[in-house]
């Protein structure tokens, strides 16, 4: 899918504000209309963590700060685009443990993200022709230990690298401080500073590849954390 929207939140006062300026532009150059959600006090809420967009509907994951329906949630900016719904009382589920990997959802088990919740985000999308996957990451956020390339690719952690629910996709095995945090968008990879060796392996696999400085304040998390796109 091509995206064409991208949610963003403004940085603390705290942050350098040219880190996210350049983060801005970055997406713009790829076509994208940016949403910029206020700044917060306090934790930083990742955009991606409040949602999972299709192209059919939106799935909000209330149990995270990202997705509240205040001024400063995305609930409403996201009504203005697609049809939304709310799981059910007892699932949980999480963005930041959902990873789109073309018609594939694969879905992290994590204490943020249950099992009742990848059930009934199956039981959402499968009717659109989607499948979901279950991972078992050891309790760590799907999205900060395994990325999608594009293609029918991953890029993860050696110790990633054998869980059946990865089988069907090729696969990039690098450092596991470098396995995360990149978003595939439109035909282009935008990284988080990632170690030479794993740089020069993204771009022998002749993928276009941006490098940003994504920190937020005293956070700093991956462009697949901080840009909700749709």
């Amino acid at each position: 899918m091509r995206y064409t929207h991208v949610v963003t939140r403004r940085p603390a006062d705290s942050a350098d504000p040219s880190h996210y300026r350049h983060f801005v532009a970055t997406l713009l150059e790829q076509g994208l209309f940016v949403a910029a959600l206020p700044a917060q006090a306090g934790p930083f809420a990742a955009p991606a963590d409040g949602a999972v967009v299709l192209p059919e509907l939106a799935i909000l994951t209330p149990s995270t700060p990202a997705a509240r329906s205040g001024e400063d949630g995305i609930a409403p900016l996201l009504a203005r685009f697609r049809p939304t719904l709310q799981l059910p009382a007892g699932t949980r589920l999480d963005g930041g443990d959902v990873l789109a990997a073309g018609k594939t959802f694969l879905v992290g088990l994590s204490e943020h993200t249950n099992a009742a919740g990848i059930r009934e985000l199956a039981r959402q999308v499968e009717g659109y022709g989607y499948r979901v996957r279950a991972v078992d990451t050891g309790g760590r956020r799907l999205r900060h230990t395994v990325s999608y390339l594009g293609r029918n690719r991953l890029m993860l952690a050696e110790h990633d690298a054998g869980q059946p629910a990865f089988r069907d996709f090729g696969q990039l095995v690098v450092d596991e401080v470098d396995a995360g945090g990149t978003l595939w968008l439109n035909e282009t990879l935008l990284a988080p500073a990632v170690s030479p060796g794993t740089l020069a392996r993204l771009q022998e696999e002749g993928l276009p590849v941006v490098t940003i400085d994504t920190r937020a304040g005293s956070t700093n998390l991956g462009p697949a954390s901080l840009a909700l796109c749709f």
